[in-house]
């Protein structure tokens, strides 16, 4: 009942923490037989919130022990069927407690549930797939060999790809991938344990990387981030995807990715010239204050159309109606944020914290308001004032995005007239940037026509 519960809450709550949640492939999961969902890790408890959210059926979860250091945490995780597993660094008895902790994760097994395995071991932002452990590997191969070979246990990689593992209206895209069947192993299992977890291990490496962006090193992956800001709507036509297609920012980064990859190995000294114009022109924008948004095409014409004028029109407006919300839901909004900047200076463990403390926050924050509202008024505004709280909130942010657009429209508009050399070189730049591009989108595309 307290999963139960719980679980509600955070379906929820995960509505409300991101703009856009996108689920692929969660028709792939087999009906009825014992599951190992293993999924990469970029964001801590975040990982397992959204994946419990998006599967169905009851999970548990292997994590590690030295969560496990309280009776409050240990009766909470106990309750949220959290398994935990030991490194040798954390315990000198880790080899003997972890073979208790295999023997009930068969006991799942066996009963048909569902174990939810983090087979990198470590919580890392970078969009890379760590060194997979074998653990995931050895549960499956074990639990049939306990079970005579009899249970049918299936492995499900989930590739978990957020905007933003850090901020709060972000976008997230879960794929699921395709079932891998253990009994395909058992063979070699046989005659080797070894080499059977190795090439289990293998294939959920593999299946892992299809379903992330996996970018081989720092240098190359900021390059991705801006190939991204400046090229991928005008990507989206190339490859042959409509806007409203499932994973399309994924499936746009991945084919970025992909090419980035591609070019570094056959001509690094390519890659290396394109990184040099993007940073120098980045750099530039940086120091101008500006985004690169308001440099594509037809962007100019939009800043001093009718459009603009309406913003600021909407902005005057709209002004009591943000003060109002942001009085209303300023700090229970702030308090998270704040709470987790001091707990942890570590990406990948700030947006389960926000999650979590925001639950506390505006729950607390909105039942005190509600009442005091309930003390000097009748049912009707309580009612109605309860629903303008979340309502209010939305708009503060919705208001403000346009805000900071209309102050970016703004000073383009005082820099274009003021410092058109300066516009003008910026111009220059991404023009000769986009061309290298279009022409490496071309030889790639041609390169993956012949490689079929």
């Amino acid at each position: 009942m307290f999963y139960g519960i719980l679980k509600i809450i955070t379906d929820i709550s995960l509505k409300v923490f991101f703009r856009k949640i996108e689920v692929q492939g969660e028709k792939l999961i087999p009906e009825g037989a014992p599951l190992i969902i293993a999924a990469n890790h970029p964001s801590t408890m975040m990982d397992a919130i959204v994946i419990g959210s998006a599967i169905k059926k009851r999970l548990h979860y292997i994590a590690r022990g030295n969560l496990f250091t309280t009776t409050f945490r240990r009766w909470l995780f106990k309750n949220l069927f959290v398994i935990p597993i030991y490194r040798k660094s954390e315990s000198s008895e880790a080899r003997e407690r972890n073979k208790e902790v295999f023997r009930k994760c068969f006991d799942v097994l066996a009963g048909k549930g569902s174990i939810l395995i983090f087979p990198e071991g470590v919580s890392q932002v970078e969009r890379r797939i760590q060194k997979i452990k074998t653990g995931t590997a050895r549960i499956a191969l074990g639990a049939e060999e306990a079970n005579n070979f009899k249970l049918g246990v299936v492995v499900v990689p989930v590739g978990l790809n957020y905007s933003d593992p850090e901020e709060f209206r972000s976008d997230l895209f879960i794929s699921f991938a395709k079932s891998i069947d253990v009994s395909e192993f058992l063979e070699m299992y046989m005659d080797s344990e070894e080499a059977a977890v190795k090439a289990l291990t293998d294939r959920i490496k593999e299946s892992l990387e299809q379903h992330t962006i996996d970018i081989e090193n720092e240098a190359l992956d900021k390059l991705v981030s801006d190939i991204e800001t400046i090229y991928k709507d005008r990507l989206t036509v190339e490859v042959d995807l409509s806007p409203e297609q499932e994973g399309k920012d994924f499936r746009l980064t991945k084919a970025i990715t992909d090419s980035v990859h591609y070019f570094n190995h056959k001509e690094p000294e390519r890659v290396e010239a394109l990184r040099q114009k993007m940073e120098d022109y980045m750099q530039l924008l940086l120091s101008l204050n500006l985004k690169d948004d308001l440099f594509k095409k037809g962007s100019f014409e939009k800043i001093v159309s009718l459009r603009s004028l309406l913003t600021v029109v909407y902005s005057l407006l709209g002004m009591p109606i943000h003060i109002y919300g942001l009085i209303n839901n300023y700090l229970p909004y702030k308090l998270p944020g704040f709470i987790a900047r001091r707990v942890t200076n570590r990406i990948e463990y700030r947006a389960s914290i926000k999650l979590l403390m925001g639950i506390v926050t505006f729950s607390t924050f909105y039942s005190a308001q509600i009442w005091a509202v309930a003390t000097i008024s009748n049912v009707e505004w309580v009612i109605a004032y309860g629903l303008m709280l979340p309502a209010s909130g939305f708009f503060v942010l919705y208001y403000w995005n346009r805000l900071k657009r209309l102050r970016g429209n703004l000073l383009f508009i005082s820099l274009f007239y003021r410092r058109r050399v300066l516009i003008s070189r910026l111009l220059r730049q991404r023009s000769d940037i986009v061309g290298i591009l279009e022409v490496a989108t071309e030889d790639y595309l041609r390169q993956q026509q012949v490689s079929k």
